[in-house]
């Protein structure tokens, strides 16, 4: 590397010159936008719907867009104030992270609250009707939830008064040999599910007669 300094005369001066190495001059660096306020996140059956507004601040250069993220690492973007998310699990907790985005990269998010997505639950299953004397006793299995717990069933037959416990329901003060129906539909927070139906008639039990059976000789007692 050469000495910085150089001599040369002016007449009868000799003069000492520094010589300076050359400087480069880097452009200033622009700030990213401020985090975006107000985020809030509205759920529904498998999806949920996030909105914010925008920050107080844009940064060095307008804000061109936002990104939110899930916690599950879908990334949604857009130029507006909100996303729809689609495809989620009803039951699960999500959040959400906002970032805005201009010229200099995205800037500080700001993380929703929890959110879950909740929908009606299913119809009961393997609905059946065991018949009596003018009374029958539906039995059914519980459905799909939608993500909220099941609270209780709706039982709704076309006559007679229902006593419920779990999934077995009983209907009584019917008439033999009328044919009637029913419906059950589960409840949830998020409201009652769609039903299903049964058909059924009301009988008094037929036992086969006694001289079907042999002597109570052939069978010891206990």
């Amino acid at each position: 590397m050469g000495h910085p300094y150089w001599w040369w005369r002016r007449g009868a001066e000799r003069v000492l010159v520094r010589v300076l190495s050359p400087v480069t001059v880097l452009p200033p660096t622009l700030p990213t936008p401020g985090p975006p306020t107000g985020v809030t996140a509205s759920a529904g059956d498998g999806q949920a719907t996030v909105g914010w507004s925008a920050p107080s601040s844009p940064g060095g250069t307008p804000i061109t867009s936002y990104t939110v993220t899930l916690n599950t690492g879908t990334v949604l973007t857009t130029a507006g104030l909100t996303v729809t998310f689609t495809g989620l699990t009803n039951g699960v907790a999500y959040t959400a992270t906002v970032r805005a985005v201009n010229s200099a990269g995205p800037g500080v998010g700001t993380v929703s609250a929890l959110f879950t997505p909740l929908g009606l639950p299913g119809a009961p299953t393997a609905l059946t009707a065991f018949v009596g004397d003018g009374q029958a006793t539906l039995n059914w299995t519980a459905p799909a939830t939608g993500g909220a717990p099941i609270t209780s069933y709706t039982v709704t037959p076309t006559g007679g008064t229902v006593t419920r416990s779990g999934t077995i329901a009983t209907v009584t003060g019917l008439t033999n040999g009328v044919a009637y129906s029913a419906t059950v539909a589960a409840v949830t927070s998020v409201g009652t599910g769609p039903t299903a139906s049964v058909s059924f008639t009301p009988g008094a039990a037929a036992y086969p007669s006694d001289a079907l059976y042999p002597s109570d000789a052939l069978y010891p007692t206990a």
